[in-house]
């Protein structure tokens, strides 16, 4: 009993501390927010998105120090933040670009999910209808997008699969937009359901099999977090912002511009293809 006592007290000790540390630094920001015009009103996201990234281009700076690192360097053997050097000490500037790569992949996605359900029920499909694609017809595409996708990468080279994803990808949001242009009819919303969630399975399919080969077996987990949280940032970030967007291009716009973004990362990959990673040295 006293030693359960003890626990108790001192964890409530360390969540008094946290709380206290959270308050005071929290404090702080919003005073530094305040004095460079920043309030309730404004739009924070750049700000986020700037703080959000200055790790990532830390990393990216340091690039020359790091590939010159040796084994027992400090920055490349410690718990904190040696996985992530040691993926930029591997692919040296190739991981600049297998960044730019991860983010852009699923970002037209990403943009699409937020805004895909407003616009079927401003075209006047019932929560019913609605209901029933997204439960039985999603469900399925989605299954068999994630079967054929984890087939795929077992039959043909990792940079076609991808190529593909990306398209399959850019077809179920250029659905929304031709789903648009039609009468409500529940078929017709079944079928641009079916091909945006195909696409989402297929791509997310070969997606976790492309960022699970790039990691080192050695930090899987931490470089896995690391590539996913980078490769969702600025889409989430970006997906906020979705409503204005379409106030200013409209659905038909935004659809078309979430679908083509999916595509951008298609003329990456011949590069990405020839980035090999560095042996290790210890």
């Amino acid at each position: 009993m006293v030693a359960l006592a003890a626990g108790v007290a001192g964890g409530a000790v360390i969540l008094a501390i946290a709380c206290a540390v959270t308050a005071i630094v929290g404090y702080a920001l919003l005073s530094i927010a305040a004095g460079i015009g920043i309030d309730a009103g404004s739009n924070v996201t750049p700000w986020v998105l700037g703080l959000c990234m200055v790790p990532f281009l830390a990393m990216a700076a340091a690039l020359p120090w790091i590939r010159r690192a040796p084994p027992t360097a400090p920055i490349r053997t410690s718990t904190a933040i040696g996985p992530y050097v040691d993926f930029f000490w591997r692919y040296g500037y190739g991981a600049i670009l297998l960044m730019v790569f991860v983010s852009l992949y699923r970002m037209g996605d990403v943009l699409a999910l937020n805004l895909s359900k407003p616009m079927i029920k401003e075209l006047g499909y019932s929560l019913s209808q609605i209901g029933r694609a997204d439960g039985v017809v999603a469900l399925a595409a989605s299954m068999v997008g994630v079967g054929l996708g984890g087939w795929m990468v077992t039959r043909r080279p990792m940079a076609w699969a991808l190529a593909v994803g990306a398209v399959v990808a850019g077809i179920g949001n250029f659905g929304f937009v031709w789903l648009a242009h039609r009468q409500v009819n529940e078929a017709m919303l079944y079928v641009a359901t079916g091909l945006d969630q195909f696409g989402n399975g297929f791509a997310g399919a070969v997606f976790v099999v492309y960022l699970s080969l790039l990691v080192n077996p050695r930090y899987p987990g931490a470089q896995y977090a690391f590539l996913t949280g980078f490769a969702f940032l600025l889409p989430r970030m970006l997906a906020g912002a979705g409503g204005s967007m379409v106030g200013v291009i409209g659905y038909d716009g935004f659809f078309l511009l979430s679908g083509a973004v999916s595509l951008a990362a298609i003329p990456l990959l011949p590069a990405l293809s020839r980035i090999r990673a560095r042996e290790e040295d210890a």
